[in-house]
C-alpha cells in the first residue's frame, strides 16, 4: 500500500512538472493577476490573525501546539503562493516547505493522540489530506528547480519554530 501511494506521488509530481508553471494552481485556467494577489493577499492577512490569535491562546493555555501547527499550514501557504506571484521563487519554495512541515507535525501530534484515544478521525484526515497537498506542493517545485537548474534551499523544523515566533512577535 505504501509502495503504490508513493508511485502514485512520483507519477503525479512527474506529469504535473512537465506542465505546471505555478506549483499553486491550476496551469489550464487563467485568472487575472491582480484579482489572484488581491484574494491571496486577503487570504494570508486572514490566516495571519487566525495564527497570531491561537499563538496568544496556546501562551494563555488555552489551545495545543496541534491547533497552531493546524493554523500555521494554511497561513504558510497564503505566503507561498503570494511570494510566487511576486516572482521570489525560494521565498515562495521556503513558504511551501514551512506549509509541509508544519503539516507533518500536525499528523505526528495526532497519530501521538491517537495512540492515547484522544482524537476525532476527522481531525487526522485533514491534517493528512493537508500534509499531502503540500508535499505535492514541495515536489512540483522541486521538479520546476530541476527543469529551470535553480539550487533550493531546505528549510529545518528549526526555522519553522523561528518562522512561528516571528509571526507571534511585534
Amino acid at each position: 500500500m505504501l509502495l503504490r501511494a508513493i508511485c502514485v506521488l512520483c507519477v503525479l509530481s512527474t506529469s504535473v512538472a512537465a506542465r505546471a508553471t505555478d506549483p499553486w494552481v491550476d496551469a489550464s485556467i487563467e485568472v487575472d493577476a491582480a484579482s489572484s494577489i488581491r484574494v491571496l493577499t486577503e487570504l494570508r492577512d486572514e490566516q495571519k490573525a487566525i495564527l497570531e490569535k491561537t499563538l496568544s491562546l496556546k501562551q494563555q493555555g488555552r489551545v495545543t501546539q496541534l491547533t497552531v501547527l493546524e493554523c500555521a499550514g494554511p497561513y504558510f501557504s497564503a505566503e507561498s503562493r503570494l511570494a510566487w506571484l511576486d516572482g521570489d521563487f525560494q521565498q515562495s519554495y521556503e513558504s511551501a516547505q514551512l506549509a509541509q512541515l508544519a503539516a507533518d507535525q500536525a499528523v505526528k501530534s495526532t497519530k501521538a493522540l491517537q495512540q492515547r484515544g484522544d482524537y476525532e478521525v476527522g481531525e487526522m484526515q485533514r491534517n493528512v489530506e493537508r500534509r499531502a497537498e503540500y508535499q505535492l506542493v514541495v515536489l512540483r517545485y522541486q521538479a520546476l528547480a530541476k527543469q529551470q537548474e535553480i539550487e533550493l534551499t531546505e528549510v529545518s523544523e528549526d526555522r519553522l519554530a523561528q518562522a512561528l515566533e516571528s509571526v507571534d512577535g511585534p
